[in-house]
């Protein structure tokens, strides 16, 4: 059984990885991963090779 509802997810003002994680049942890491390479149809995220090769914002 799913640890949030739907309306609960829609209530929500920020959604953490690991709360969506959660809400799909995979990894909050699975979820980053998804988001960086365009492979699930939330958020988005932004790759800051300024800063560091290896750091991303995910939104």
């Amino acid at each position: 059984m799913a640890k949030y509802t739907d309306d609960e997810i829609r209530n929500m003002s920020k959604i953490t990885l690991k709360i969506t994680g959660e809400y799909l049942g995979i990894s909050p890491m699975a979820v980053g991963i998804g988001m960086r390479n365009n492979l699930l149809p939330i958020g988005f995220a932004v790759h800051n090779e300024e800063r560091d090769r290896s750091q991303w914002s995910e939104s």
